[in-house]
């Protein structure tokens, strides 16, 4: 867990850009401290004076209580409004780091942590935090502004009553914040378990077919409840601890109270304190219940904030293995020759997955690669696509290792048409640039139209601005990769990779895409992944990987007549009706 002193200092990398609404709030906190001391004050001097019958005395302080009561609440308005500014500005900063954090990050964190973890981090810590920034300094500041005013008059009528006062609030401090580390730890396991139940809900519901479909939905429920239960019994441990505090805290108030007005009490009748000194007593006596809520109630807040405050710096001491060059080194443009050399690869805690990977891919020649399950193919473009490092050899474009090139470079060059592809709640437009709206229409209208979907676009509603499902729902599956066809078409990239792109789609669609893929190929080099053997017909070179190893590579039409070659075996054996 993070010091208190760490936990602040990450607060105030937050908060400094907001100083100057910070420092009109600090103004208006004190403000409504001491509206809120001087009121009890006033209706002092207003007893007194009216027992001593100083009609002056009685207006005065009868006319100043009614402005301070008419300020307190104005003063509350603004105090509010202006942590509530500043907590949403200052989390909204969080939110976006955290969010830029786990897209800088190697895949690993995205495979590890479910997406249901993930949004806990990023938004449900984050919220937690803006909660308690939009009334930690209000309601926190204001109580111990109030009670050490309490402290410092009560003093001043007489030091006896001071020194309780003190000390009292002293035990409740020590009873309130004694266990902080302890109750943050149980704090930190309750968010930690809300985390994984919320992950669990996450994965539950996107599998909802196959739950139906085998007839696991009472499991699919004992497993939810099970989080639950999980994340209920944390909840609880941390909440008991939590009232414990505060029932110590209620019983030394109860204690305080009563010292107080019988020191008071035998004040008065040694002739020490007026009448209304005695009701000051008591009113500031009552008075010290709610600011010891707030500050019982901050301190919860402080320990739940601390657990959400230790789960953000856990997320931002995550470092990728990817480190791009401070350095890099220019790439021209157009179709790249692609080369691995000796290149071994190893997922963290799996077995060696690429064992000296070595092939020459000439510049504008389309690659066919295929294998079985598990035999590296995904693998290889994820290193083209630099998701990965290779443990040892390396991997270049242009003859130059893709570890020396600016990241933007990379994205540029490189074009991905995965198997799945990701269509977002937006407009067409939004998902052909993914929000790059500086393209011209023109140029994506072109774009549908090589990829044969100006007809689906003339029958939308809106044209360009018709919104489209999240997850493509209102698409079949031949459309979203042909749309993704579309965005690469836009990318202009000299290297094209496709990933399983047709596996999912029927034979009339597969040709569809397959004369959009041909288009889109002319002219630039692709790597082309493929269980279906139809999909390669049009290739000009064919990789076959066995157990991490290239086992076969070389001209499709050679390799295709070669009948000892293992492709051709493939062809023969496993789509006969496949044409070399």
């Amino acid at each position: 867990m993070p010091t208190l002193r760490e936990q602040f200092a990450l607060l105030w990398e937050q908060l400094r850009p907001e100083w100057a609404a910070l420092l009109v709030l600090g103004l208006t906190v004190v403000g409504g401290a001491a509206a809120s001391l001087a009121g009890p004050i006033l209706l002092s001097h207003y007893i007194d004076a009216a027992q001593a019958g100083v009609m002056t005395g009685v207006t005065l302080a009868a006319g100043l209580y009614i402005l301070t009561a008419t300020a307190l609440p104005v003063l509350s308005v603004v105090e509010s409004w202006l942590a509530t500014i500043v907590a949403w500005r200052s989390t909204n900063r969080i939110r976006v780091r955290l969010f830029r954090h786990c897209l800088d990050q190697d895949l690993e964190l995205l495979e590890q942590h479910p997406p249901g973890a993930l949004i806990t981090r990023i938004d449900g810590d984050a919220e937690m935090l803006n909660e308690f920034l939009s009334t930690f300094v209000v309601r926190l500041v204001t109580a111990t502004l109030v009670l050490a005013g309490v402290i410092v008059v009560m003093a001043r009528l007489d030091w006896r009553l001071g020194a309780l006062l003190a000390f009292f609030v002293v035990l409740s401090a020590l009873a309130l914040n004694g266990p902080r580390s302890f109750a943050q730890r149980l704090w930190h396991a309750h968010r930690r378990a809300s985390a994984e139940e919320l992950g669990t809900l996450e994965e539950l519901l996107s599998g909802t077919e196959d739950i139906r479909a085998n007839d696991a939905t009472a499991w699919a429920v004992a497993r939810y409840l099970g989080r639950g239960w999980t994340s209920y019994v944390a909840y609880r441990r941390a909440q008991i601890l939590a009232n414990s505090s505060w029932a110590v805290t209620v019983l030394l108030y109860g204690w305080a109270t009563a010292s107080s007005l019988a020191l008071a009490t035998g004040l008065h009748d040694r002739q020490l304190l007026t009448v209304g000194a005695v009701y000051l007593v008591f009113s500031y006596a009552e008075a010290i219940r709610a600011p010891l809520d707030a500050v019982n109630r901050q301190l919860q807040l402080l320990q739940t904030a601390g657990a959400a405050l230790a789960r953000i710096r856990e997320l931002l001491a995550e470092r990728p293995r990817i480190a791009w060059p401070a350095t890099p080194v220019a790439v021209g443009a157009g179709a790249p020759e692609v080369v691995l050399d000796g290149v071994d690869f190893t997922y963290p805690g799996a077995t060696e997955t690429l064992r000296d990977v070595s092939f020459r891919l000439a510049p504008g020649r389309r690659l066919g690669v295929v294998g079985r399950t598990g035999s590296g193919k995904t693998t290889i473009t994820r290193l083209l696509l630099r998701f990965q490092d290779p443990a040892r050899g390396a991997v270049f474009v242009h003859g130059t290792d893709l570890r020396d090139l600016a990241r933007d470079d990379l994205r540029r060059l490189v074009a991905y048409v995965p198997q799945d592809v990701q269509i977002l709640h937006a407009s067409v437009r939004d998902n052909l640039t993914l929000f790059e709206h500086a393209v011209p229409n023109r140029k994506l209208l072109d774009a549908l139209e090589m990829v044969g979907l100006s007809t689906w676009l003339q029958g939308l509603p809106n044209g360009l601005d018709s919104m489209l499902a999240a997850g493509g729902t209102d698409l079949s599956a031949g459309q979203a990769q042909l749309l993704a066809a579309a965005r690469a078409f836009l990318a202009d990239p000299g290297l094209v990779v496709l990933d399983e792109a047709s596996s999912r789609i029927d034979p009339v669609g597969e040709r569809r895409l397959q004369e959009a893929f041909d288009r889109l190929l002319a002219g630039r080099t692709a790597f082309i992944v493929a269980h279906r053997l139809a999909t390669l017909r049009h290739v000009d070179d064919i990789l076959v990987m066995e157990q991490g190893r290239v086992t076969e590579f070389g001209a499709r039409a050679d390799l295709g007549r070669d009948p000892r070659s293992r492709f051709a075996r493939l062809l023969h054996g496993r789509l006969a009706e496949v044409t070399v």
